[in-house]
């Protein structure tokens, strides 16, 4: 049973890690969309921590790989543990879009958080989005 199990979590490890090579690889070459509307991928603060839009950056993944379950494949990218958890011990941070125009209203926006992504993904980032904060519940 513990050879399954380790077996299953090194599966489960290479599946996420997958996930993370698709994404940084497409940052890199600029076919990954990166701090605009719609993207799943911005980053933030000076810092230029790098949020992945949950489950949507999943979903996107699976769409073109139909032996993935989006759900999954949230799961392995977890166990590689490159996200930080929230103070209250849930792996989903909140964030609120920011927007100039008087009728346009906020959005929130839910995903993962790497953080010194730069480092632990060996990729160059742009400046975090100004588009986007903290999001605090009133």
């Amino acid at each position: 049973m513990i050879e399954d199990e380790t077996f299953t979590h090194k599966k489960r490890k290479r599946h996420g890690q997958y996930f993370v090579d698709w994404f940084s690889s497409g940052i890199a070459d600029g076919t990954m969309p990166i701090n605009i509307p719609n993207a799943v991928v911005h980053t933030i603060g000076e810092e230029k921590n790098l949020l992945l839009v949950s489950p949507l950056i999943f979903r996107k993944y699976a769409k073109s790989r139909p032996d993935v379950n989006y759900e999954q494949l949230q799961r392995d990218f977890q166990a590689l543990k490159l996200h930080k958890i929230t103070d209250d011990n849930k792996n989903v941070w909140k964030f609120k879009t920011i927007s100039n125009r008087k009728n346009k209203k906020s959005n929130v926006l839910s995903g993962m958080l790497i953080e010194e992504p730069e480092k632990k993904l060996t990729i160059r980032l742009p400046p975090g989005n100004s588009h986007i904060e903290p999001y605090k519940k009133k």
